[in-house]
């Protein structure tokens, strides 16, 4: 099968890039939960332990869990917006100090799956796409290992919804070490840097240090107030 896609792309490379931009026109305008729901459905993160992702797996969310309780201390946070709540799998060893949690996610089967397991009267789970729906008003919005997989189109209409949504902080994934960002399509991922363009976020009021098998690049949690962005 190699053999012959390599046959036909030295043959007919102009038919092969004509397939290609017609496949990235058809992949730019599925939905969030169309896209979402096909990777979780074939698990192609491949984590062992989560299908959120590695992560979403107990090492690699080892030093978010260790210090994300202190933050929602120091700036007052009682309720919590987490979209995308994926699996829950590492959120649910986190001693969460709030009034109200509400995890949020495109996959209707890990909604309905976290409903089952974890759901209680502080903590709700709902199917929701952030780039479209209305969300929660809420003291801090975490978004982890999520804007790394849009393309800049729904970065943008995540930022928009989420301004219109009069929460007061953002916590969301940057990469402090990169200089340059790239666009892609959503599902796929890259690192981006939120202080750069075409982003331009000011300095953040509070960074995490996230895991990164790139140490170089610099993942981490930044703090932002919805306002300022």
């Amino acid at each position: 099968m190699k053999k012959i896609k390599n046959l036909i792309k030295n043959k007919f490379p102009v038919l092969v890039s004509l397939i290609r931009w017609v496949k990235i026109k058809m992949l730019r305008y599925r939905r969030s939960e169309s896209i979402f729901t096909t990777i979780y459905t074939k698990n192609e993160w491949g984590d062992v332990e989560s299908v959120s992702g590695p992560g979403s797996n107990l090492e690699q969310s080892l030093g978010v869990r260790e210090a994300l309780p202190a933050l929602l201390n120091e700036f007052g946070v009682r309720s919590i917006l987490d979209v995308p709540c994926g699996d829950f799998w590492w959120m649910k060893e986190v001693e969460l100090d709030v009034e109200h949690y509400v995890g949020a996610d495109v996959v209707k089967e890990l909604v309905d799956s976290n409903v089952a397991k974890y759901g209680n009267d502080q903590r709700k789970f709902v199917s929701l796409d952030i780039t479209r729906d209305n969300l929660p008003q809420v003291d801090l919005v975490l978004c982890r290992d999520l804007l790394v997989h849009f393309t800049y189109r729904d970065i943008f209409n995540a930022l928009k919804n989420l301004r219109k949504s009069n929460s007061e902080f953002f916590l969301t994934t940057t990469f402090i070490g990169i200089d340059d960002n790239e666009d892609i399509l959503t599902g796929e991922w890259r690192a981006i840097n939120l202080q750069k363009p075409p982003f331009n976020f000011p300095a953040p009021l509070k960074l995490i240090d996230d895991y990164d098998i790139n140490p170089k690049a610099r993942k981490s949690l930044g703090l932002w107030r919805i306002s300022d962005i």
